[in-house]
């Protein structure tokens, strides 16, 4: 997470000038190759992620290529334009770009005490979906509900909520899930969606190997798709909102 003030610019910049406030993407590629210039910077082969693999920006100053920044208006506090990109564009990608969301669509999101999962409720929200959460203290229920979820439910009060989940949905299932939790959730992620459902994956934090029912996936023909950050375009429509 970062954001800044320009210090100094290379000849070849065009687009920022000295004292320009600006946001990060995290998320950084080599620009050159045949993925970076269609636009799919996520498939660059040395893609990479700021203070990941690459120095981050727990610093004074930090080196960056012009298309990874972007400039904020004065109005914009650095605070916030920090904030937003790592988890508001994978966020953003998961829910626009992977799973293509529309209006009325039951999301259901893991987690949303997370910085990613706070994001996807806003961002779906925000597309007209009706978003159904879990969390686990009645603060951050409220939490969740100020972001605009319809429907909050405590995970460490209600270990098996499948039905409850087909209960709100009027037993329809859930359309998309988005799963940042990984080993613990992916079952019931596959569990909860109707058929003809999306999953999308970006996290593990629960571990990397889970246990499924394949069948569960050709018989409800499901979709799972993995994700991660987001390209440069997604990066300029994330701040635009």
């Amino acid at each position: 997470d970062g954001s800044g003030i320009v210090k100094e610019i290379g000849s070849e910049v065009t687009t920022l000038s000295v004292g320009d406030k600006i946001t990060i993407n995290p998320g950084i590629s080599c620009g050159k190759c045949e993925m970076c210039l269609s636009g799919q910077q996520v498939f660059c082969k040395q893609f990479s992620i700021l203070g990941e693999n690459k120095w981050g920006t727990f610093a004074q100053y930090l080196k960056l290529p012009e298309i990874s920044v972007l400039k904020i208006p004065d109005e914009f506090s650095l605070e916030k334009a920090a904030a937003a990109p790592l988890t508001f564009l994978t966020a953003w990608r998961m829910l626009i770009t992977q799973a293509e969301i529309k209006p009325n669509e039951y999301v259901f999101i893991h987690g949303a005490g997370g910085g990613v999962s706070s994001a996807a409720i806003q961002i779906a929200k925000y597309y007209g979906a009706k978003v159904i959460t879990t969390t686990s203290t009645s603060r951050k229920i409220e939490m969740a509900m100020n972001l605009g979820a319809d429907h909050v439910i405590n995970y460490k009060e209600t270990k098996d909520y499948r039905n409850q989940v087909f209960e709100l949905t009027n037993k329809h299932g859930i359309d998309v899930v988005i799963d940042n939790v990984g080993q613990a959730t992916f079952p019931t992620s596959i569990r909860l969606l109707r058929p003809g459902g999306r999953l999308i994956t970006c996290g593990v934090t629960s571990g990397p190997f889970s246990k499924i029912n394949i069948a569960d996936i050709f018989w409800k023909h499901l979709e799972i798709k993995g994700s991660t950050m987001a390209n440069q375009g997604e990066f300029r429509a994330v701040m635009q909102l």
